[in-house]
């Protein structure tokens, strides 16, 4: 049948420190803050927290952001893709917004906030710059923000080229098919 999220866009590139991190649950934010908590060098970035647009924790988040001070942590109210246009990197654990993301143009960073490693790359992660720990995490986001753009571009292509075995495109004759069978 195919996904909209197959569909590449190539959102020009921002270079400044903000972080988009596509969350899937409550959870995976928490594990965040530790993260963040552990390595201080990771609060010199701004992060765009995305919460799942089907869970009701953006009142938890809030209070949490709230609770820690965390004066470069924000929430999104925009789109994804506005979102996209102001970042440069992507963070993402167990969603598929972290495809879209990438497919949209962006280097997408796995980290392992779920705690169990799920994801939705079905454990190919080598290629998303993997991080398991606030060390980890700091080195990939520095790698990536250190990228030139003909290396940022190439990191994109590789990543791109993995998800369309993922998501691959809509094809309406499949859909007519299903719906007159």
């Amino acid at each position: 049948i195919g996904s909209y999220k197959s569909k590449k866009k190539n959102i020009k590139l921002t270079k400044n420190k903000n972080i988009l991190v596509l969350l899937s649950n409550i959870q995976e934010f928490y594990q965040l803050i530790n993260l963040v908590k552990d390595k201080k060098n990771l609060l010199k970035y701004n992060y765009l927290i995305r919460h799942y647009p089907h869970a009701s924790d953006k009142k938890s988040i809030i209070k949490n952001i709230i609770k820690y001070n965390l004066k470069n942590f924000n929430i999104s109210n925009a789109s994804l893709e506005a979102d996209i246009k102001k970042t440069f990197v992507t963070i993402f654990s167990a969603t598929s917004a972290g495809i879209e993301a990438i497919n949209h143009g962006r280097v997408g960073i796995w980290v392992n906030l779920s705690r169990v490693g799920m994801n939705p790359l079905f454990d190919q992660v080598n290629n998303f710059y993997p991080s398991h720990n606030s060390e980890d995490l700091n080195k990939k986001i520095e790698k990536v923000r250190q990228m030139s753009y003909p290396k940022y571009k190439k990191v994109i292509n590789l990543q791109q080229k993995f998800c369309e075995k993922i998501y691959s495109k809509v094809n309406a004759n499949v859909i007519k098919k299903v719906l007159n069978s």
